[in-house]
């Protein structure tokens, strides 16, 4: 079988046409997984404080999914961010357990955000989408 190629997060940043992909591919599980439960798109908003606006533009790939909104919809679904993220088909790996399997970044952050308060998970939220658009902004 084919070993499938993985997208780094930092060839996401300068390449826009790998960015709209992947946004285009995290909208489609958004989709799917809303779906699968049987969700409305307003449901889907009123559950994750979101406007159904919001929600059906991200399923559309029409606007890029901010990290904060993101975690709003996976925790509305009961899902990990990563979920949306990973790429498909790929076994995570834990490299503290055995080294057999690699945390996705969005693994890490939850790990790293689990223990933190509420405060603390937005102020690192909000200094993301701080160099996201400070980033855009110089490319």
């Amino acid at each position: 079988m084919p070993q499938r190629k993985t997208i780094r997060i930092d060839s996401l940043i300068y390449d826009d046409k790998k960015m709209e992909a992947c946004m285009e591919e995290v909208g489609r599980r958004i989709r799917q997984e809303r779906m699968r439960q049987g969700l409305s798109l307003s449901k889907l908003a009123e559950l994750s404080n979101l406007s159904t606006g919001c929600i059906s533009k991200s399923e559309s790939a029409q606007c890029r999914i901010s990290l904060k909104a993101l975690l709003k919809i996976a925790a509305a679904l009961g899902r990990p961010v990563s979920a949306f993220l990973e790429p498909e088909g790929e076994a995570p790996r834990d490299r503290k357990a055995g080294r057999d399997k690699k945390l996705t970044n969005g693994e890490r952050f939850e790990r790293i955000t689990e223990a933190a308060e509420a405060d603390a998970v937005d102020f690192m939220l909000d200094m993301a989408d701080g160099i996201m658009r400070m980033m855009d902004k110089y490319n």
